[in-house]
């Protein structure tokens, strides 16, 4: 059963006793959420002490920066995190939980925000259309956003 840690120490000792835990890595990012580096510091650490052999952890762990540099860092933090990502992961794989979290982002966004999400939406998209060009998957969630935004026009000519 996973108990909930409410101190830096509990966490630790968490941590000391399974290292592989993306669930506890991510919670104690989030306990240092108030404080962003130290939520990336943490985040440096789960790579550095998950095992290589637990991709999908440590994907786990990219997700939850990505996440964090989406709402609290620049856009360059996060492009830069995302390409950081695709060096120890499968590339497709961040690419595509970015484009997820963007999505929902422009979804949620408050009205005087939407198009400041959109753009960087879009942009991201872009990006991602461009490093996999001759991927079908990529070019479909493209389409696929532009059409949950009704932006119909722009969705035919996505190919271009």
């Amino acid at each position: 059963m996973f108990r909930l840690a409410a101190t830096a120490a509990e966490f630790e000792h968490l941590l000391a006793s399974n290292p592989d835990a993306s669930e506890t890595w991510i919670r104690y990012m989030d306990y240092h959420l108030c404080l962003a580096d130290a939520a990336r510091a943490e985040a440096g650490q789960a790579f550095a002490r998950i095992s290589f052999r637990e991709e999908e952890e440590k994907l786990n762990v990219w997700t939850a920066l990505l996440a964090l540099e989406l709402k609290y860092g620049s856009e360059d933090a996060l492009a830069d995190a995302v390409e950081r990502a695709g060096r120890q992961n499968n590339p497709k794989r961040v690419y595509l939980r970015v484009y997820e979290m963007l999505e929902w982002e422009v979804g949620t966004a408050a009205p005087h925000k939407r198009a400041e999400a959109t753009e960087r939406a879009d942009r991201m998209l872009g990006r991602m259309c461009k490093k996999f060009w001759s991927k079908k998957t990529e070019w479909l969630a493209h389409t696929e956003y532009l059409m949950k935004q009704s932006r119909h026009m722009e969705a035919k000519d996505v190919e271009s």
